[in-house]
């Protein structure tokens, strides 16, 4: 054991004294404690300072007013005194004393591994490793090779990188510069053929509990003009899955004068979205969603170019998209596209349409805490931009019957609660999200070229 002490003295004109502990192999905290004694005894102090081991067998330290002991830092863990300070008068160690410096188990943390509970705390902890410290001295080393690990559950889907923390039963980072170990890591991939990964389970979701569909009714009024606004409480345990939040409008066309029913009208396509010129996300009262009045634009175009044939002739329908005839886009007699939405809307009959929101927020996957509350304001168009008419646009109107918004609420296990809620207490949530920014440009009718910026 080798270990260094030195006293500093309460007062600047009193000369500072340093004193080292013969190097060698002291077969116990007795010894180490004689060898401390013996030290201080020589020195040239102007108060005495011993050290003892008292009934409980913890370190005691008695000294003047006058004089303090400031021990270095393998010996402090040794002797089990907290870390720089100044020991003065009566002062005796928390805990026994550690002879081989308290390192007698090893815990891995891996940041990929979910988190579980450890005493009263909750860690990712892959594993703990235990060491026979009564025949680890210093400068020996120690070679421990770990099997693979049993079928633990992650938290990450994707990952480029692992991080392994290494830390002694105290929670503090393993020693590499000093102590009774060193420690070398290795890591090795292997490729092996699915087929003969005979002893291994497909990865299984824990942290969530179950999952259930809530519909919010808007807190506004449903009146031709005002915009639609919903709001969903950011309390209880259950996270917002905000990828499968969804829309649910019932409208129907009306002819303002009755005795013109017999002009061809009927609402345009993809009309679901055409009754909104612009969707305002509010979370925790702060607009997260740019201003933008092309949001119908931005859904026509993201389902055109995004779905194929066989999703817009089948789920795409519930938002009443029906492709116009190429050539035929605003014409309500030769268009087969408008021939089919019109039957829905006829005669004044309301139509239920569902969708999925084309808002940033809700292209990604991450879950929204349950301490957020989520605001939607969904503005309404100008009259006639929803819906197509042989002549006399002007006279149809859309209203709105009803409206819902179905949010899936997903409920978290306790231990992930916890850690998200101690996480948050130091760092912010992270929501990776890709922008779309639709700009509108003018180009003059004679205009040859058109240069976009």
């Amino acid at each position: 054991m080798h270990s260094d002490c030195r006293t500093e003295p309460n007062s600047i004109e009193t000369g500072e004294l340093c004193e080292r502990i013969p190097s060698g192999h002291y077969e116990s905290i007795g010894e180490v404690v004689i060898a401390v004694n013996k030290v201080l005894s020589s020195a040239d102090l102007e108060e005495k300072i011993v050290m003892f081991l008292d009934t409980n067998r913890r370190v005691a330290i008695h000294s003047g007013t006058k004089t303090s002991l400031h021990v270095s830092n393998l010996l402090v863990l040794q002797l089990e005194f907290e870390p720089g300070i100044y020991l003065v008068r009566q002062c005796k160690s928390s805990v026994n004393p550690s002879y081989h410096c308290g390192i007698h188990l090893k815990y891995v943390y891996c940041d990929i591994v979910e988190q579980q509970l450890i005493g009263d705390v909750v860690s990712p902890l892959l594993r703990i490793v235990s060491y026979n410290a009564s025949v680890s001295h210093f400068g020996q080393d120690v070679v421990h090779i770990l099997s693979r690990p049993f079928y633990l559950p992650v938290m990450k889907r994707e990952f480029e990188t692992i991080e392994v923390d290494l830390r002694t039963h105290s929670g503090e980072p393993l020693p590499f510069i000093y102590g009774t170990s060193v420690i070398i890591l290795h890591f090795r991939r292997s490729n092996a053929k699915s087929e003969l990964d005979l002893f291994s389970l497909p990865p299984t979701q824990t942290s969530i509990e179950s999952g259930q569909w809530v519909h919010y009714k808007p807190v506004s009024s449903l009146s031709d003009d005002a915009p639609l606004e919903f709001e969903v409480p950011g309390h209880g345990d259950e996270y917002v899955d905000l990828s499968h939040t969804l829309i649910g409008i019932t409208a129907c066309i009306t002819w303002i004068k009755e005795e013109e029913n017999a002009i061809l009208y009927g609402p345009v396509n993809l009309w679901l979205h055409s009754l909104f010129s612009q969707i305002d996300v509010f979370l925790n009262q702060k607009l997260v969603t740019p201003p933008s009045h092309a949001y119908p634009y931005r859904a026509y175009i993201e389902t055109l170019l995004n779905y194929g044939p066989a999703a817009k002739t089948s789920h795409l329908t519930s938002a009443l998209w029906y492709g116009d005839t190429p050539g035929f886009m605003h014409d309500c007699i030769n268009n087969a596209g408008a021939a089919r939405r019109r039957v829905f809307a006829a005669d004044g009959k309301e139509v239920e349409l569902m969708g999925h929101l084309h808002c940033d927020l809700f292209n990604q996957e991450k879950f929204l805490p349950n301490s957020v509350e989520m605001r939607l304001k969904l503005v309404r168009p100008k009259s006639g931009f929803n819906a197509m008419a042989a002549r006399q646009l002007e006279n149809v109107r859309v209203r709105i019957t009803d409206a819902s918004l179905l949010v899936r609420k997903v409920k978290i296990i306790p231990s992930v609660l916890i850690a998200h809620s101690r996480a948050l207490e130091k760092a912010t949530a992270k929501f990776p999200l890709t922008r779309v920014d639709i700009k509108t440009v003018t180009i003059s009718k004679d205009a040859q070229r058109k240069t976009f910026s």
